[in-house]
């Protein structure tokens, strides 16, 4: 799997005790073919917080986009190493001769951005924004990626608190109480 410290993949069968080994392989077997099995963001907002919250990520911020969100058709990957032969960026690799990449529907996809899947039930919660004063901190840093900077522009339109969601804090609570 291929993500990033502000991303966390929460799985709704994790909470009837499935371990996520169980999970993935199920998908892959079902699908002979796939090397790739596609994750759609579920980007979360700042749950109107301006500073650094004294509680965890997960326990802070849970409020995200609605699903219509345009950001939340970027997928990143699950992959079967054997069957790629690299990345074309972060988001996707480049799968060998023969073999696919997929969504949680089994239908192909070949770009980053993707309709998302009617199954929505593996989304990888990605907590880009986070607070406004943690924002304004990314700005400052520059990206990691390229020689640019993010401007606050980013963070008032990725910011998106349409929806409460305390499905990370139920999946975690249910792991720790195993």
């Amino acid at each position: 799997m291929f993500f990033d410290a502000d991303e966390f993949l929460i799985a709704d069968d994790l909470l009837k005790g499935k371990s996520l080994y169980q999970i993935l392989d199920s998908v892959f077997k079902r699908q002979k073919k796939t090397a790739c099995l596609g994750i759609n963001w579920l980007i979360f907002g700042s749950s109107n917080l301006v500073e650094d919250p004294e509680d965890g990520v997960i326990n802070a911020f849970t409020h995200c986009a609605r699903d219509e969100f345009e950001w939340n058709q970027l997928v990143k990957s699950c992959v079967i190493p054997s069957k790629i032969v690299g990345w074309v960026n972060p988001h996707l690799p480049l799968q060998t001769f023969g073999y696919k990449k997929i969504n949680l529907d089994g239908k192909k996809i070949v770009q980053p951005r993707n309709e998302l899947p009617k199954k929505k039930k593996i989304r990888l919660y990605h907590y880009f924004v986070k607070n406004k004063k943690h924002f304004e901190e990314k700005v400052n840093k520059g990206m990691a990626d390229r020689n640019a900077k993010r401007s606050m522009d980013e963070f008032y339109y990725y910011d998106k608190n349409d929806v409460i969601n305390y499905k990370a804090i139920s999946v975690r609570d249910y792991i720790l109480k195993k």
